[in-house]
């Protein structure tokens, strides 16, 4: 850990205090603390992508929703909600990359679509394409 004598010469609290005020003069204490093992889209891109999702639902009606039965699949290819949590554990996501919500717990409804547009090292924060009660404002990302 460095102390204020490595960095300045004479008058070490004199100089620690000025870097606090320069600090406070540029709005550096208000920016968000981010692990250095983050990674996340710009604000504005995902600005864009919550605007193009609204669009979308904006633009969709119930009468273009259609019923599809499916036949001869077989059961091992399907995969319950119920057994996503241990089937894939292993899955890797980038920034941008579009998922669907397989897992039948949880806030998210089951089936949702969304854009991932942060990463860090055990969760992920993804902009879904529909409004659900427990759904967060990302920290006004």
């Amino acid at each position: 850990m460095a102390c204020a004598t490595d960095i300045f010469d004479f008058h070490a609290d004199a100089g620690v205090k000025e870097v606090k005020s320069w600090f406070k003069s540029k709005g550096v204490r208000d920016l968000e603390p981010v692990s250095l093992f983050s990674d996340s889209l710009a604000k504005s891109t995902v600005k864009e992508i919550e605007q193009a999702a609204d669009d979308i639902n904006k633009n969709r009606s119930k009468a273009g929703i259609k019923k599809a039965i499916v036949k001869n699949i077989p059961r091992h290819a399907v995969l319950k909600p119920s057994h996503a949590i241990y089937q894939l554990q292993n899955q890797r996501f980038a920034l941008g990359d579009r998922v669907t919500m397989v897992q039948d717990s949880g806030g998210v409804p089951l089936s949702a679509k969304g854009v991932v547009v942060g990463l860090n090292t055990k969760s992920m924060d993804v902009v879904w394409d529909v409004p659900f009660m427990s759904g967060t404002t990302l920290g006004d990302k």
